[in-house]
């Protein structure tokens, strides 16, 4: 599995790099802090899921998810802010696979991540 978390707060940045190496062994954790890492990133490499804040500074999650949507890509992208209440207008709603919450419940949204994945690979 390869993961790409664009969240600017490092303490988020370090408990999604733990919890997702915990819970998909062997898997490999990317991290940028906004959108503008996240698609210097995402031009040299490929990933199984992106997952995104919605508010960073230089580029948030939606224009991120706007710009890579209007490059045809596929893979899906999971947001997860304190802030969805503006995030569930359906020009918006239709750029992410799933859009979570702040704060996680970490165990139910590591499954969901795994569900996701097992249905994309079917």
């Amino acid at each position: 599995m390869r993961f790409l978390v664009v969240e600017d707060e490092k303490t988020l940045q370090d408990i999604y790099l733990s919890e997702l190496n915990l819970y998909f062994e062997g898997s490999t954790v990317h991290l940028a802090s906004n959108g503008v890492e996240a698609l210097e990133l995402l031009s040299t490499n490929s990933y199984d899921l992106v997952l995104t804040d919605g508010r960073m500074p230089e580029m948030g999650g939606v224009e991120l998810a706007h710009t890579l949507r209007k490059s045809n890509f596929k893979t899906p992208i999971i947001l997860v802010s304190g802030y969805t209440e503006d995030m569930h207008e359906n020009s918006t709603r239709e750029l992410f696979t799933v859009i979570k919450e702040k704060p996680l419940e970490f165990d139910e949204f590591l499954e969901e991540i795994n569900d996701l994945i097992k249905e994309r690979r079917l």
